[in-house]
């Protein structure tokens, strides 16, 4: 950090510096998650499809396909953003 508390700065003035190396781990750890997620929706939209084929001939049940139903829509969701945590802890709190 190049100021301390209390300092005048001038515009333009660097603030911070983002370590490179931390933010290409960060960034990896992103990329590996949406991977993840990609890989988990195609799983889920796999087992689903099965467990609709199998409770039309009477060889699974609507519990097996309401959870398979449940899992491929939960992959589905879009993810919070860091603003929208934000705010729903803070209406958690309010709550509480």
């Amino acid at each position: 950090m190049d100021f301390k508390e209390g300092d005048d700065v001038k515009e333009g003035a660097q603030l911070y510096q983002i370590e490179k190396g931390l933010f290409e781990a960060t960034v990896g750890q992103a990329a590996g998650a949406v991977e993840r997620s990609k890989a988990a929706k195609i799983l889920n939209g796999l087992q689903l499809q099965r467990a609709e084929e199998l409770l039309e001939k009477n060889a699974g049940s609507v519990v097996a396909r309401d959870q398979a139903r449940a899992a491929d829509e939960q992959a589905s969701a879009k993810p919070i953003s860091p603003r929208e945590m934000s705010s729903a802890r803070k209406a958690a709190h309010l709550r509480a």
